[in-house]
């Protein structure tokens, strides 16, 4: 849901996806982007992919993480890094060593700028 979810919203501070692909129906996904007004779908860049980061994550065996998914991603999303765990299936991470890609991940999404158009929320001062 993520994945399709950040196709047609504005520019997302990134995805993290464990174990998902994009749904294969793109014609439901049409529907969706065709509903939705259009200052909200989003920006694609020159090369029609989307500039939401994306982490995809998933197991060495029995996983939904297919090559052929990887490339699917890679062909619509401008940044796509994926992890393989070394365990069967998709779950989420089951120990430090699992979870450490995505803790960078989220670290590095935190630490970039407000992506244009949009504004901060909430900011703590100290």
């Amino acid at each position: 849901v993520a994945l399709s979810l950040a196709e047609c919203l504005p520019e997302l501070g990134g995805v993290i996806s464990i174990g998902s692909k994009i749904p294969a129906s793109k014609v439901a996904m049409s529907a969706v982007v065709s509903s939705l007004p259009e200052n909200i779908v989003g920006e694609k860049l020159k090369d029609g992919k989307i500039k939401t980061p994306v982490l995809l994550c998933g197991g060495n065996r029995a996983t939904a993480v297919t090559s052929q998914v990887l490339r699917e991603v890679k062909e619509r999303f401008q940044a796509v890094g994926y992890v393989k765990w070394e365990r069967d299936g998709d779950s989420m991470a089951r120990n430090r060593e699992e979870m450490l890609p995505i803790m960078k991940f989220l670290a590095g999404r935190l630490r970039m700028s407000t992506p244009g158009g949009m504004e901060e929320v909430g900011v703590l001062r100290v």
